[in-house]
């Protein structure tokens, strides 16, 4: 809540799929699955993240950002690493 409380814009998080679709790592090379810890959105209307949608880039979408949809700003969303964003680290 604190990081999501300070930011007004999408953020990378350091999640990516890039090596393998669907398998999503943390840069220090800790599966995702490995933490239990999600906070993809879920849209009650579809399609929930991650969706790799290519319609911006035909790689599709295989980074992952705290970002703003409808307003949330607690959720993750996947987005092409090739997007200009901010970034939130851990010290």
């Amino acid at each position: 809540d604190f990081v999501v409380s300070k930011i007004r814009e999408t953020h990378w998080i350091g999640l990516h799929d890039l090596e393998t679709e669907g398998q999503w790592m943390w840069v220090n090379n800790q599966p995702l699955k490995e933490t239990g810890v999600t906070f993809w959105y879920s849209a009650p209307e579809g399609p929930n993240e991650p969706d790799n949608w290519k319609e911006e880039n035909p790689s599709g979408e295989n980074c992952a950002a705290l970002g703003n949809r409808n307003g949330n700003m607690h959720k993750w969303f996947d987005a092409s690493c090739r997007t200009i964003k901010k970034c939130i680290c851990e010290k």
